[in-house]
């Protein structure tokens, strides 16, 4: 594998982490809502 391919996968992948990071913030932050609403 050339350095370039796999500076392309780490990125990729580094990518598909921040998704999924914002993606769960996301959903804590619709969670945490509804809990303040139901108070």
């Amino acid at each position: 594998m050339s350095a370039r391919q796999r500076t392309r996968r780490i990125a990729h992948w580094r990518g598909s982490a921040v998704a999924f990071l914002v993606v769960t913030l996301f959903c804590l932050l619709l969670a945490a809502t509804d809990a303040i609403q139901q108070l």
